[in-house]
């Protein structure tokens, strides 16, 4: 999942993307590790939030297994 580099890209941290979609910061990492999924609302509120499509958002890395979306 490119969640983690298009967050990086735009220079903003884990606190800012949580606080802006109203969950824990360690919830909100948990996406990024792959340790919870992220339903289809949540995906695309993260998506608007980083100025990308949901598409962008879960396309698999090279070294990354499938996203997941609930």
């Amino acid at each position: 999942m490119n969640l983690v580099r298009i967050r990086k890209e735009k220079n903003l941290t884990q606190e800012y993307m949580s606080s802006k979609i109203g969950m824990s910061r360690s919830g909100y990492a948990m996406y990024e590790t792959g340790d919870r999924q992220m339903s289809a609302a949540t995906a695309k509120k993260i998506a608007e939030i980083l100025e990308c499509t949901v598409d962008e958002l879960l396309e698999e890395d090279d070294d990354q297994g499938e996203a997941h979306v609930q």
